[in-house]
């Protein structure tokens, strides 16, 4: 079984080791607050060497190792000892580091040798600004994509943190990396949504290409058996009973959403003009393989110049390129453009539900191909439809919007996604379900009392939010909120039609 191939692994382990052996493990969840104990196998080692190996009633002792490279506990006397010597540490920057944060540091330097002093020198480093050069402009062409001002648009606080602290979604975190280790019992997110989407997108590249045979439902499951077999061969999904379980209700679900599309594919396969991806700048999400049949659109990327602030709230001014994708556009016979747009949400929208988020990518993509120099006038001023594809439901939202439109909306938001002096609480959201909606409401109906409710909502909708993340950032709520929500969002609300 793979638990005993992994203990028999561990026992080679051990065998080769000719001098020192360390184990180490997190021994803390800190978001928790608890102890965690070290696996069974190393606690059976641990067991041994107690019964075995040491003297009768001597305890095995386990070193804690400090979070800080510059805690005392590494200079303490007994830090190194015979039976441990795991509290070295030879970083000359935590030294350094320790000395300073207790004000040794003076009485310290007085007694460093020459050598030494000399590698201390890259540790204090002169943070003098030189004088630019006016003939040389040195500014670097900021890259955003579209994936990240969508999520601007629905959590700007979040988003604007990680673009900041240049954090990238592609780093994995402890909790992914736990969850990829350990055997799950089901799939849980972003495996199940990749299972949903996967078989769907193969299905319709199958059937798009092969002009014009009709779709069956034994197609779309021998798909999906491909598509989770696949995930299973990297210990992606459960395994035994639980996989059996796992992998039949996700295929009933992609089923369910193979059925509801499949009224939308003679649409795709009618139209004037089928496009398999539209490309705005650089290749910034699914990659489109080399064999695909279907046209493939390549605009420049967008290229504005925008004016924001530094984390000093000084007003500077920055070049900027949008890049992004969207697959599945098509021009009908009518000379309007339309849209497929995939969601893995299971909820069914009635018919006078409004927009929701997953309209903002696909209609800022939009507005990036307006943008774009050769992509205005390949596209025209013709009308847009998206059909947003849920589980057993499909909404349209037909717009209709200006070349000028589309790009002082792309630079307001570009300008306020780059702002650094303050980050703002506007979430989409949270600023799209309070009872009043500045967003929807009509010029004629706009009044201060409605300004000064909606300020009064949004303030308790932020103090009852429970991101840990988002209070540490400690947003503000602006003054002029209602204004700042009708400017942002009002674009996505003003379709011509929908149902």
């Amino acid at each position: 079984s793979l638990p005993e191939r992994n203990c028999y692994l561990f026992l080679e382990m051990i065998l080769a080791v000719r001098k020192k052996f360390y184990i180490s493990y997190i021994s803390r969840d800190l978001q928790k607050d608890r102890v965690m104990q070290p696996c069974s196998v190393v606690n059976q080692l641990l067991r041994y060497v107690e019964k075995r190996i040491l003297l009768q009633e001597q305890p095995f002792k386990i070193v804690d190792i400090p979070l800080k490279g510059s805690s005392e506990k590494y200079l303490e006397e007994d830090a190194v000892n015979e039976a441990s010597d795991v509290m070295v540490n030879y970083s000359l920057a935590d030294r350094v580091a320790y000395y300073r944060e207790n004000g040794l540091w003076e009485q310290i330097h007085l007694k460093t040798p020459k050598k030494t002093d000399i590698k201390l020198r890259r540790f204090f480093p002169d943070f003098a600004v030189a004088s630019p050069d006016p003939k040389r402009d040195k500014r670097i062409i900021e890259k955003i994509t579209l994936k990240e001002l969508t999520k601007f648009l629905e959590d700007p606080v979040s988003q604007g943190l990680k673009h900041h602290l240049k954090v990238y979604d592609e780093e994995k975190t402890i909790e992914e990396i736990t969850l990829k280790e350990d055997e799950p019992f089901y799939s849980e997110f972003p495996v199940d949504y990749n299972l949903k989407m996967e078989p769907l997108k193969l299905w319709l590249d199958i059937y798009l290409s092969s002009e014009g045979s009709k779709p069956g439902q034994q197609m779309g499951e021998k798909i999906y058996e491909r598509v989770y077999k696949k995930f299973s061969r990297n210990s992606y999904t459960p395994e035994g009973g639980f996989g059996e379980l796992d992998k039949n209700a996700l295929k009933d679900d992609v089923l369910i959403r193979a059925q509801t599309l499949t009224p939308i594919l003679e649409k795709l396969a009618s139209g004037e003009k089928l496009y398999r991806v539209f490309f705005v700048g650089e290749q910034t999400d699914e990659y489109i393989p080399s064999i695909n049949t279907l046209s493939v659109e390549r605009f420049k990327p967008v290229r504005l110049t925008v004016k924001d602030s530094d984390s000093l709230g000084e007003e500077i001014e920055t070049k900027v390129e949008l890049h992004g994708q969207r697959p599945w556009i098509w021009k009908g016979t009518g000379g309007d453009w339309n849209m497929l747009v995939l969601t893995g949400s299971g909820k069914s929208p009635g018919k006078k539900t409004p927009p929701d988020k997953y309209i903002l990518e696909p209609l800022l993509f939009w507005m990036f191909c307006l943008s774009s120099n050769d992509g205005r006038g390949r596209i025209g001023d013709s009308n847009i439809t998206f059909h947003i594809v849920y589980k057993e439901d499909v909404k349209i939202w037909a717009y209709r919007i200006k070349e000028s439109e589309a790009n002082e909306y792309l630079t307001r938001l570009v300008s306020e996604y780059l702002n650094q002096k303050k980050m703002e609480w506007l979430p989409f959201e949270a600023v799209t379900s309070q009872s009043i909606a500045p967003h929807k409401l009509r010029d004629d109906e706009i009044s201060e009392d409605k300004k000064a409710r909606f300020q009064t909502e949004l303030q308790e909708a932020y103090a009852e939010t429970a991101s840990y993340l988002i209070k540490l950032a400690n947003p503000c709520l602006p003054d002029t909120a209602f204004d700042k929500v009708r400017g942002r969002f009002r674009v996505f609300f003003e379709f011509l039609d929908g149902e």
